[in-house]
């Protein structure tokens, strides 16, 4: 899938952080799986509420669905909220409720290294790979260097350009 046209530049993180969130809570199921990650997101701070509920209610439910899910943002007084937020990303994602938790966990995967702290930290390690790339010149694994520096390229122009998706 790839990104809205109508994401502006400006608003991308905070879009694809309404669409994070939106998907974990139609599908908090996978939580733990990307909780790890999104721990790391710059979340506005309707989400940064919703990521502190979801983290509780994972630690005291041994069954995660959005049935108990609701239930308990209900009780947090977060309902709204996450009614918000699930609004704001359906306009460029809207979760498939019948879609597989693996399906859903790579497609949530999929958005995490667009966020721009992830952008930069792709960067990052270009720029490692590059000061690699420079000192194998000549030898026997130069072609493997440049692979992997032409690999981080590309992986930086898909994320700046919006790029996300299951099918990336």
């Amino acid at each position: 899938m790839r990104a809205d046209g109508r994401i502006e530049a400006g608003k991308a993180d905070q879009i694809r952080a309404f669409i994070m969130t939106a998907t974990l809570l139609s599908h908090p199921k996978i939580y733990p799986e990307v909780e790890e990650a999104f721990a790391t997101v710059a979340l506005p701070p309707s989400c940064a509420r919703l990521r502190d509920a979801l983290n509780r209610y994972v630690e005291l439910n041994e069954t995660l669905d959005s049935e108990t899910l609701l239930h308990h943002l209900s009780g947090s007084g977060l309902v709204e909220e996450a009614r918000l937020v699930e609004a704001l990303s359906a306009a460029h994602y809207r979760p498939d409720p019948s879609e597989s938790a693996g399906v859903v966990a790579k497609t949530w995967f999929s958005w995490h290294p667009l966020m721009s702290s992830s952008i930069l930290v792709l960067r990052e390690q270009r720029d490692a790979q590059a000061e690699i790339w420079k000192a194998k010149r000549g030898a026997a694994d130069e072609a493997e260097a440049w692979a992997k520096l032409v690999k981080y390229n590309e992986l930086i122009r898909r994320a700046e350009i919006g790029e996300y998706g299951a099918d990336t």
